[in-house]
């Protein structure tokens, strides 16, 4: 998202921004993903369906943002938003 704070993001719902923001933020100021599941139950933080490596973190409804998470490294790549309806 090359939007700076505040401003949209094409395709996106302005909440939806948002709260991508907020996630991500909070993802790079943790050193755990699992400490985000256990403060902030909300997000439906959880390792997505069949891969280990894949974080899905709830947006709003069915919309989720997945990523990749390398727990040793502390880095998170292939970053997505999905919707599956």
């Amino acid at each position: 998202m090359k939007a700076p704070p505040g401003k949209a993001v094409r395709g996106l719902q302005p909440a939806e921004t948002r709260k991508i923001r907020q996630i991500t933020s909070v993802i790079l100021a943790s050193d755990s993903l699992v400490d985000i599941q256990h403060n902030h139950p909300g997000w439906a933080v959880h390792r997505y369906s069949g891969n280990e490596r894949t974080w899905s973190f709830s947006v709003a409804g069915a919309t989720r943002l997945l990523m990749e998470w390398d727990s040793d490294r502390k880095e998170v790549s292939n970053i997505r938003f999905d919707n599956p309806h």
